[in-house]
């Protein structure tokens, strides 16, 4: 601590003092002032007071001076207690300066600062940081508020003023977001049952008809996609600034096609619904086309299998060891006992076909081919309820899981897919009664969406 510091307060006070006494003298030379008026008012017939007029002049012009002089001497003083600071300080600093050095060099002979007096600097610290941080941590709350409170003002005129504008782009926004969910939650298959459907009514084969459906179906949920986001993009331009000449062309084009494409596919997705198909189906579908070359593969040479299969005796087999296919030949037919229907495997159908398949090699890829082929063929070809029997060793990545399943699962003509443990105990049932909820979102993001391009189409945005 800086010597000076020790006497700031009383040094500090000599100008106050020294200026104190100047406003006294002054005080007292202006009642010297005051009396000597009084005195020349005299008559100097009654009374001849010149010499006490005089020494009353004089005594006032001394007094004058005098406050003239403390007047320097305060101001003497406070620059010579800023001179005596400065250079106490210094000092000071260069005495703690070279102390710290000396002690730096000779540890051994610096004092041992007390355990409470370390606390106490190290509390005081501790909490003048503290107090510190919550003063500018008030500061920066309030600044903040006041900026919120501010732009919520703001905000307010401002939605006030475009409301209109903003209810219709949120209700645009709603109908682009729907009709993408709607693409998105079904892999973009929803065309392929009912395509295939309608193709293999006309006599398309099974594997060309749902090579085309699964391609044209991909293809509709691309365009629906990127037209309803592009259209309602220019939809909600127009709807803050009218667009014109080629620009308001190019916004009816697309939502001409976001309308027919959206529409197009809410109906292949009202269509799966009804038939008992759900959402996961057809995304599982969507996304094992997309991502498996094994799985297209098969499909694009399921004609090369075309197994005659009734209706209602399909009997699908996985995970049953060694033996495998005799197990499921006499799994079906206990099951056929049990439900008084006759249930075949596809091996039974592959010979009643008059077709011989290679050995089973998972080594070869064209005994691979070949049997994922026919499951496929199996599974595009099966109606009416289904059974399928699952064995302890089932292969999550097998013929069963990856392609029977996820082809039986888009099929409209299957109407219930029963699976069998090995001792033909029921362990899931996957039903086709309409799927009502997806029926409503899948058609409600078709309409919202084709309802807001009608809008933009023909109403005041022109």
């Amino acid at each position: 601590m800086a010597t000076i510091t020790l006497y700031a307060d009383r040094i500090n006070r000599m100008p106050a003092g020294l200026r104190s006494v100047r406003t006294a003298v002054d005080a007292f030379r202006e009642n010297v002032d005051t009396l000597r008026i009084s005195v020349v008012a005299i008559d100097s017939s009654i009374c001849n007071l010149d010499d006490i007029i005089s020494s009353l002049r004089a005594s006032s012009d001394t007094q004058e001076m005098k406050a003239d002089t403390f007047e320097d001497i305060a101001d003497d003083t406070e620059e010579f207690i800023e001179t005596v600071i400065s250079i106490d300080e210094d000092a000071a600093e260069a005495i703690t300066t070279q102390q710290e050095d000396f002690y730096d060099t000779y540890s051994y002979l610096r004092p041992e600062e007390s355990l409470g007096d370390a606390i106490l600097d190290v509390v005081g610290d501790i909490v003048g940081t503290i107090a510190g941080v919550l003063e500018f941590g008030v500061e920066v709350l309030a600044f903040a508020w006041d900026a919120f409170t501010d732009a919520l003002a703001t905000i307010g005129e401002w939605c006030a003023d475009h409301w209109q504008q903003i209810v219709i782009t949120v209700v645009i926004v709603i109908g682009v977001v729907l009709a993408v969910l709607a693409v998105v939650f079904t892999g973009g298959a929803a065309l392929v049952p009912m395509l295939t459907a309608a193709l293999t009514w006309l006599g398309v084969s099974a594997g060309t008809a749902a090579t085309i459906a699964t391609v044209a179906s991909m293809t509709v949920a691309a365009i629906a996609i990127v037209s309803a986001v592009a259209s309602g993009a220019f939809n909600i331009a127009d709807t803050w600034a009218p667009l014109s000449g080629n620009w308001k062309k190019a916004q009816n084009v697309l939502n001409v096609v976001s309308t027919v494409f959206n529409l197009a596919y809410g109906a292949g997705s009202i269509y799966s619904g009804l038939k008992g198909i759900t959402n996961q189906q057809l995304f599982n579908y969507g996304k094992t086309w997309l991502t498996n070359s094994g799985f297209r593969t098969a499909i694009s040479n399921v004609d090369d299998y075309a197994l005659l299969v009734e209706s209602g005796t399909s009997t699908f087999w996985s995970g049953l060891g060694t033996g495998g296919a005799d197990k499921a030949a006499a799994g079906a037919e206990n099951l056929g006992n049990m439900t008084g229907t006759t249930r075949t495997t596809m091996e039974t159908v592959l010979e009643r076909s008059g077709i011989t398949m290679p050995e089973w090699n998972p080594n070869d890829p064209a005994s691979i081919l070949a049997w994922n082929s026919s499951s496929s063929s199996f599974a595009m070809r099966s109606s009416g309820d289904v059974y399928s029997i699952l064995g302890a060793d089932l292969n999550p990545n097998g013929v069963w899981s990856v392609f029977e399943r996820t082809i039986l699962g888009v099929n409209p003509g299957v109407t219930s897919i029963t699976i069998v443990d090995q001792a033909l105990n029921v362990t899931e049932v996957i039903g086709r009664s309409p799927a009502v909820s997806n029926i409503v979102f899948n058609g409600l993001g078709a309409l919202s969406q084709a309802a807001n391009n009608v809008y933009n189409f023909f109403t005041g945005n022109d």
